[in-house]
Order: structure tokens, then sequence, then C-alpha cells
């Protein structure tokens, strides 16, 4: 993710658009969530109130 936004929580719309590749990298297999924007993403300096997930366990 470049220095210019590092918080995906500040990314607008035109941003999101532009660098849509980034985005996807961010989010995949999310582990944690951020409690001002709900954004999900891999790691927490990418959010700026990030929530670890907890995975269920399937019974």
């Amino acid at each position: 993710m470049g220095d210019d936004v590092k918080r995906m929580c500040k990314w607008t719309r035109k941003k999101l658009q532009k660098d849509l590749s980034t985005f996807s990298e961010a989010v995949k297999d999310p582990q944690f969530v951020c409690t001002k924007c709900i954004r999900i993403a891999n790691t927490k300096k990418k959010l700026c109130m990030p929530v670890a997930l907890t995975k269920k366990s399937k019974k």
C-alpha cells in the first residue's frame, strides 16, 4: 500500500477504483475489522480502529 494513504479507512471511492488490486490484496484473508468504518483487512496497520476477527470453530 502506498505512503499517500496508509489506512484503508481514509480511502475515497476514486482511490479505491484507481488502486483496486492493492485493495484486493489488503482484504484477502481478513484478520481485522475497523470499528469506525467496518472495513476489513489482513493487517492492523491498514485500519484506524482495528479489532481482531474471531473465527468460529465448526461443530
